[in-house]
C-alpha cells in the first residue's frame, strides 16, 4: 500500500512540521497530506513539499511558499514523474556533529565512500541512516540461513536506527520511507523535536499517520495515539498485522502476553482452555506421543476466536509439536488470520545441562529461516524475541550476574568443554534414535 510524508518549513534555525500517513482506500493521499499540512501551517511559512510511494517508486514535489500557494495546481501531482531510489527522508531539528560525520562517510569506514550533494544535515543524517542499514544487511548475510535479509526487514531496520542514533548528535525527528520496508518514525534520545503518532480505524483496519503536532490529525478523522518516544524508533510496514486480540498459550506464556495486549493496545482473551490432568507435551518420550496428547490438552473456544485475526503468544517454540496443531485448532475454531509471538529466541541448539533438548534435529528452528519456520507452523506471521533484548533484561533485573547460560539460542557453552564430537554422540545415542523434528504430520480426529 501506498504511503506519503509531506513537510512544512522555515528558515534554517526556526521550528518545521512533518507529516505522514498512509494511502487511504476512500482518496488519495496526498489530500490528506495536504490538509493535515494546512493544520500544520503554523510551524513554518518558507516552503514546502510533499514525497509519496506508489507501485515501489517515490513521487516528490517541493518548492517555496506557503501550503496553500505550492500545491494550488490540481494538475502538479498527477504531473510527477517516480523516482525510483530506495529511501526518502523529512527531518525537523538540527545535528550538531555534521563535520564529525561528513568525515565518517566519505572515509573507508563507509561502505559507498558516500558523495554529497548538500551542506545540509538532513542529508547527512540520511546517508549515515542508509549507511547503517546497509551494515545492518551485510552482518545477517554472513550469518547464513540463520538470518534470511528478506524475512528481516524490520530487525535490519532497528539495528540500523539503534547504531544511528549512537553517531548522531543533536535534535531530531524524523519520517523516513523505505521502499520495500514502509513507513519509519523516529526521535533523538532527548525528546527535543516533537513527534507523535495517530490512528484512524476504517474497514480495512487501523491506519496510520506520524506528525509534529496532533493538530494535524483533526481534519482527516485521525486520533492521537501517543507521543513518539525519546529514542524510540516506529516501523509502520506495508503488509502490518491487523490483530484483534492477544492469547496466551497456557500457562507460562500468560506475562509475556498481558504486557504485549498493553504495549499494543489491544484486548487479551483466553481462547485456549487447558486440561489439566494431561501431561505436558514437552515431555512425552516420542513425537506422535506428544502430537496426539495435544487435542487432548487443549480446547480452541470459538467465542474468541470466530471471524477475528489473533496474536498467539508462547513462553518458547521448541519443537514446533504443540504449536503447530494448536495453529489449526485454533483456525478450527474460526480464526481469520493467525500470527505467532515466541518470548523466548529460536532454540536452534542442544542443550547438555540437563534439559531435555539434547538433539538439535527435533526442534522445529534448525537450519530454518524464519519464515520457513512460520510455514512450517502454518502460522501467517511469526514474531520471535532477540537474544540480545532478552539478555538485557536478564542483566537488568540482577547486574550482579554478569554471564547467561543461553547455549540453546547461542550455541556457546559457558563450560566451554562441549566439543561437536560430544554432541554429535548425543545425536547418534540410542535413546534418541526415535525422535524427529516436528511437521511430520500425524492423523488426527478433528
Amino acid at each position: 500500500m501506498p504511503f506519503a510524508a509531506g513537510m512544512v518549513s522555515a528558515a534554517e534555525e526556526s521550528p518545521c512540521s512533518q507529516q505522514t500517513a498512509k494511502e487511504q482506500p476512500q482518496g488519495p493521499v496526498n489530500i490528506e497530506i495536504y490538509e493535515g499540512l494546512l493544520m500544520l501551517q503554523h510551524r513554518g511559512q518558507d516552503s514546502a513539499g510533499m514525497v509519496t510511494l506508489k507501485d515501489g517508486k517515490f513521487i516528490e514535489y517541493k518548492a517555496n511558499g506557503l501550503v496553500k500557494d505550492v500545491f494550488n495546481n490540481t494538475k502538479t501531482m498527477d504531473k510527477l514523474q517516480g523516482n525510483p531510489l530506495g529511501m526518502y527522508l523529512v527531518h525537523n531539528g538540527n545535528i550538531t556533529n555534521t563535520a564529525e560525520l561528513k568525515v565518517l562517510l566519505n572515509s573507508s569506514s563507509s561502505f559507498f565512500n558516500r558523495y554529497l550533494r548538500t551542506d545540509s544535515d538532513s542529508e547527512v543524517l540520511l546517508n549515515v541512516l542508509a549507511d547503517e542499514i546497509h551494515r545492518a544487511h551485510q552482518r545477517c548475510c554472513q550469518e547464513g540461513v540463520a538470518c534470511d535479509p528478506t524475512n528481516h526487514k524490520m530487525e535490519l531496520v532497528f539495528e540500523a536506527g539503534v547504531a544511528t542514533m549512537k553517531l548522531l548528535k543533536g535534535a531530531y525527528s524524523c519520517i523516513s520511507m523505505i521502499a520495500g520496508v514502509g513507513l519509519i518514525a523516529f526521535r533523538d534520545p532527548f525528546g527535543i523535536r516533537p513527534l507523535v503518532l495517530g490512528r484512524r480505524t476504517s474497514d480495512d483496519g487501523d491506519e496510520w499517520c506520524v506528525a509534529s503536532e496532533d493538530c494535524a490529525f483533526g481534519p482527516i478523522g485521525f486520533q492521537r495515539v501517543r507521543d513518539v518516544l525519546p529514542g524510540e524508533m516506529i516501523v509502520i510496514t506495508e503488509d502490518g498485522w491487523d490483530i484483534d486480540c492477544v492469547v496466551p498459550v497456557p500457562d507460562g506464556s500468560r506475562p509475556a502476553a498481558i504486557q504485549m495486549s498493553a504495549e499494543l493496545g489491544l484486548p487479551y482473551r483466553e481462547g485456549l482452555v487447558k486440561n489439566r490432568y494431561v501431561g505436558r507435551t514437552f515431555i512425552m518420550p516420542d513425537q506422535r506421543t506428544r502430537e496426539l496428547s495435544v487435542r487432548r490438552k487443549l480446547n480452541a473456544m470459538p467465542a474468541v476466536f470466530s471471524g477475528k485475526s489473533v496474536l498467539l503468544v508462547d513462553d518458547s517454540i521448541v519443537r514446533g509439536t504443540t504449536m503447530s496443531q494448536i495453529v489449526d485448532m485454533v483456525r478450527k475454531a474460526g480464526a481469520k488470520k493467525v500470527y505467532l509471538a515466541s518470548a523466548s529466541p529460536p532454540v536452534r541448539y542442544p542443550n547438555v545441562y540437563g534439559v531435555d533438548m539434547p538433539t538439535k534435529k527435533e526442534f522445529v528452528a534448525t537450519d530454518l529461516s524464519e519464515e520457513e519456520i512460520r510455514k512450517v507452523l502454518g502460522a501467517d506471521g511469526l514474531l520471535y524475541q532477540s537474544i540480545d533484548d532478552l539478555l538485557a533484561v536478564a542483566q537488568s533485573l540482577n547486574p550482579d550476574i554478569q554471564q547467561f547460560e543461553a547455549s540453546c539460542f547461542t550455541g556457546h557453552y559457558v563450560t566451554e568443554d562441549i566439543s561437536p564430537a560430544y554432541l554429535q554422540s548425543l545425536e547418534s545415542s540410542v535413546r534418541l534414535k526415535d525422535r524427529t523434528r516436528a511437521g511430520e504430520k500425524v492423523a488426527l480426529v478433528a
